[in-house]
């Protein structure tokens, strides 16, 4: 890629859009490591559904290069995928069909990347995994779908001896175990019972 996407004034849809894209479709990142750039791009005044027309792009065009892609470099894809998702059931069910096969396709190492990947943050109360994801969006399926994934991922990890350690693995297999807990359905107490109840009625009539 060009530096020239960095440092040339943006000044033009065109120049916009391969800045945006070179920056993965993320204006946090964006704003923070080329405040100049982003000012420029800002005054544009680009309509967010042309911003997420051009996120879908990229999220489509990963997808499809995922599939002939060299092993080594699929799992880079992937999480490039889940950086790009919009949250809807297409981009979910999209990341679930990558995922099954991944893992036939990725070092037992790389398996251990790709889990941390669908688990999310350590900190699970950020939610920011697509399995937490897809239950937060009410896709509890897909977010049953995807523990299962993480399951078979971690079930045969093993240490490479550089950056997969046994620890880490450990680690992996614990936050699983957590995710887990989280997505167990919570009894409701009769008040919430009654609660919801009303707030079905009163929208029905």
């Amino acid at each position: 890629m060009s530096e020239q996407v960095f440092t040339d004034p943006i000044d033009t849809i065109e120049k916009a859009r391969a800045f945006y894209v070179a920056m993965g479709c993320n204006g946090y990142h964006m704003w923070k490591e080329y405040p100049d750039r982003w000012e420029e791009f800002r005054k544009l005044n680009i309509p967010r559904p042309l911003q997420e027309e051009w996120r879908l792009e990229e999220f489509e065009r990963f997808r499809d290069l995922i599939q002939d892609a060299p092993d080594a470099a699929r799992w880079t894809l992937f999480s490039a995928m889940v950086d790009l998702s919009d949250g809807s059931r297409a981009a979910f069910d999209d990341l679930l069909d990558v995922a099954k096969v991944l893992h036939r396709h990725i070092s037992s190492s790389e398996q251990v990347i790709v889990a941390e990947i669908m688990l999310g943050s350590s900190a699970l109360k950020q939610r920011d995994g697509v399995v937490l994801e897809a239950d937060d969006l009410g896709h509890p399926d897909l977010a049953r779908s995807f523990l299962d994934i993480v399951e078979q991922l971690l079930s045969d990890a093993m240490p490479d001896g550089k950056y997969i350690t046994s620890q880490r693995i450990a680690g992996a297999r614990g936050l699983m175990k957590e995710t887990a807990e989280l997505l167990k359905p919570r009894r409701l107490s009769p008040l919430k019972k009654l609660l919801q109840w009303a707030a079905v009625v009163s929208r029905s009539s």
